[in-house]
């Protein structure tokens, strides 16, 4: 039996599972290779990571709008209509701190020109293919620590900023109280 006033400790297995899903990284692969996203993604499911695929930029960005559990996007750089820096910089923008992402660039034609874009957009890594999958598994891995840090700065500084907002209020209404109280000990006793 639940006292009053006294929140609940049930939790929905909805809210469990959530909060269960949020906590493994959840990867996005960006990449107009079938056969490369189909591989990176079977071995991150293998390893623990929630992972999904998507071919193109622009359903890369349509996927990050519609599902903010994404923690991390690992894109190639040369990709056909949407390149993988440009589709960084606007999945950056798009996500903004309450669902922030790290990207992670793959590449099989590194430049240095690209290096340096991708460090300028905030890529978390920078990877070359092909691909060594164990350091694949640890740049995602710390890309997912960054996002879910970052992510819950995020979440104190909201919170303070309520605190924040709560206790202007409660100051405000203090002085008004005061006020009141004030305005009735300045009238003359007989008039109170």
């Amino acid at each position: 039996m639940a006292n009053a006033g006294v929140p609940s400790m049930t939790i929905d297995r909805n809210e469990a599972a959530l909060a269960a899903r949020h906590c493994r990284p959840y990867v996005l692969v960006v990449d107009d290779e079938p056969v490369l996203r189909e591989e990176i993604v079977e071995y991150l499911q293998a390893r623990g990571f929630e992972a999904d695929a998507v071919s193109n930029g622009r359903d890369a960005l349509d996927r990050l709008r519609a599902d903010s559990s994404v923690t991390v996007m690992l894109s190639d750089i040369r990709m056909p209509e949407m390149d993988g820096l440009a589709l960084a910089e606007a999945a950056i923008a798009q996500s903004g701190e309450e669902h922030a992402i790290e990207v992670v660039m793959l590449t099989g034609h590194a430049t240095v020109n690209d290096a340096a874009a991708a460090a300028r957009l905030r890529a978390i890594d920078f990877l070359l293919k092909p691909l060594e999958f164990a350091t694949l598994k640890s740049a995602l891995q710390r890309a997912h620590d960054s996002a879910r840090t970052r992510r819950a700065k995020w979440q104190e500084v909201r919170a303070l900023d309520m605190m924040y907002a709560n206790t202007r209020t409660e100051i405000a209404s203090l002085q008004s109280l005061i006020s009141q109280l004030q305005s009735r000990l300045a009238q003359p006793e007989n008039a109170r």
